[in-house]
């Protein structure tokens, strides 16, 4: 399930539903810091609920809810299978201390699709269900609203499980609307499930319902504003964020995400601001600052993290997520040993479930500057394995690979992510790369010049190498290392300049240069011996060879090659 999904599972689950009127306040108040992502205060109301009245059912229920919301807002200090099973606790304690309450069934159901038991979560599913009033159930004295609710929370489950069962969810979801109960939960959940549809008109529409029925609460603004964001519209979203602030100036999550939308456009000094504000308004409590000092990573203010990690540890060492975000900000200032050092308290202090792709990524790159390759590849492997679908690990574990001259693992990865579509432009230069350094592996290999099958398979290589680079050149017709490494191959596959091959591009490789021509003296010297020699040995224009090689000599006056060729007998006359 993904993280953009369960944020929408988590708001609606937290909303202050209307069938709590009547029940005790520290519900409401508990509820409330849920949604302020005072996670720790939160689980201490529910607890003192719990031991006050045990068997209030709706308290396990949504206790189960802010294990899960906790994990949406704070995913690299919590992994959704710790949350999980915490959250499957309270349901099942909230079935076992209430049994008449449909909402805990509904919520083991939800856990059993996320761990993609279909069979067991309709076990759930019907069991809460069962519970309503019923001709089979005429006792049953749960209210209208909650009814509703109950199939409201199962439609949204279907809606969320990966893929979504979308046929499900508007099945249940049009039971819950036949109450037509003016609950703005069920709306919210409404315009969630035609959101994971693809279906953003009406989810808007149905979150300004929510929003018209519960005035005083900036959820509904967020989520809105929430759906500009994901489609990149980041300036629309900006007003709904700006109108949350004004319902409640003191609601501390409007402000990440005000934080969080600033991140993505690039306006670090504002998101900085705004996550601030968010880190005051929270109490200063530790998931808020863990938030914030994550906030400073993504505005790439390294020091800062660094600054604000050494505050937390001076007084409180417990937090060991930390330690994260101190080994990926002593990477990006090239404090490699330091960098090390954290991901190793980190990796020793954390459980293994709280590991995710971008910490075997940091620290195998991190290898790789200490000198590790070797180590650093299997750790690149374990990122992989964490998230298949991060294509750009691919390339980097193949760069290592190429560094270490395992050049068939390394091809390997190259063709998964163009066989995925994934590949960009220089994967094709460094797997056109591959292909010249197999191709001049060969030439050391004795007898090479008289081996047939070996001079076959160095013209494949070459041949393979050109077609790749050729694929990077029209992607980035301008750049100096696709347009020089074309030339050599050319060059490779012509070794005795009578088709000329290498001439067109090495001529390309020169207009390029001479705009800069202190920038690019090493590639000029090249193409200038290339174009000198072909002069020489294939249209025999000596004028226009020694030309070049006076060039070269202008350059570089101590050129042994150039000295050496102006002073053959065909051009030291001219």
């Amino acid at each position: 399930m993904t993280k953009r999904i369960l944020i929408i599972a988590a708001l609606v689950n937290l909303l202050t539903f209307s069938y709590f009127k009547g029940h005790s306040q520290n519900i409401t108040d508990a509820i409330r810091l849920t949604q302020s992502e005072q996670f720790d205060a939160a689980k201490k109301v529910y607890k003192n609920i719990i031991t006050k009245e045990p068997r209030n059912g709706d308290a396990y229920f949504h206790f189960g809810q802010c294990y899960l919301y906790s994990f949406i807002v704070d995913s690299l200090s919590f992994s959704l299978d710790e949350v999980s099973d915490s959250a499957y606790y309270y349901y099942k304690k909230g079935t076992e201390s209430d049994q008449l309450n449909p909402l805990n069934y509904t919520g083991l159901g939800k856990i059993e699709l996320l761990k993609k038991n279909q069979t067991e979560a309709k076990v759930h599913f019907d069991k809460a269900i069962s519970l309503l009033p019923s001709k089979t159930n005429k006792n049953s004295d749960i209210s209208k609203a909650k009814q509703a609710l109950t199939y409201a929370k199962i439609a949204e489950a279907y809606s969320q499980v990966t893929p979504s069962q979308m046929k499900e969810s508007y099945a249940y979801l049009q039971l819950a609307q036949a109450y037509s109960i003016p609950d703005p939960a069920i709306y919210i959940i409404t315009g969630d499930i035609y959101l994971e549809d693809g279906d953003a008109t009406n989810a808007i529409l149905n979150y300004k319902k929510a929003q018209d029925l519960s005035p005083n609460s900036p959820l509904a603004k967020i989520k809105i504003g929430n759906i500009y964001v994901r489609g990149r519209n980041l300036k629309a979203a900006i007003p709904y964020f700006e109108e949350a602030q004004s319902i409640d100036p003191n609601f501390a999550p409007v402000y990440r995400e005000m934080g969080e939308l600033y991140i993505k456009s690039g306006q670090y000094e504002k998101a900085k601001e705004n996550f601030s504000k968010f880190l005051e308004l929270s109490n200063k409590n530790i998931a808020a600052r863990i938030k914030y000092i994550y906030a400073l990573f993504l505005c790439k203010d390294y020091n800062n993290v660094l600054l604000q990690v050494n505050e937390v540890f001076a007084t409180d060492t417990s937090s060991v997520i930390l330690n994260r975000l101190a080994g990926y900000s002593y990477f990006e200032i090239a404090k490699y040993n330091e960098a090390k050092s954290s991901m190793d308290n980190f990796f020793h202090k954390t459980n293994l479930k709280r590991v995710i792709s971008s910490d075997y990524a940091y620290y195998a790159r991190i290898q790789s500057k200490l000198g590790s390759d070797s180590l650093a590849i299997e750790s690149f492997e374990k990122a992989i394995s964490k998230d298949t679908s991060n294509y750009d690990l691919l390339s980097e574990t193949a760069n290592l690979l190429t560094k270490q001259k395992r050049y068939n693992e390394a091809i390997a990865l190259y063709n998964k992510k163009i066989d995925a579509g994934k590949a960009g432009s220089l994967d094709f230069y460094y797997l056109s790369k591959i292909y010249y350094s197999m191709y001049q592996s060969l030439s050391v290999i004795p007898g090479y010049a008289e081996t047939d099958s070996l001079i076959i398979k160095g013209t494949e290589y070459l041949n393979k190498a050109d077609t790749l680079c050729g694929s990077f050149i029209a992607e980035q017709p301008s750049s100096m290392q696709g347009l020089q490494r074309r030339a050599q191959i050319k060059a490779a596959l012509d070794p005795d300049f009578k088709s000329g091959l290498a001439k067109p591009f090495y001529e390309k490789v020169i207009e390029k240069a001479q705009t800069d021509s202190v920038k690019y003296t090493k590639e000029l010297l090249e193409s200038y011996d290339y174009m000198g020699w072909y002069n020489y040995t294939t249209t025999q224009n000596y004028l226009l060879s020694k030309m070049y090689y006076n060039r070269i000599i202008a350059i570089d006056p101590k050129n042994a090659k150039a000295k050496n060729a102006i002073n053959l007998p065909k051009l030291k006359g001219l």
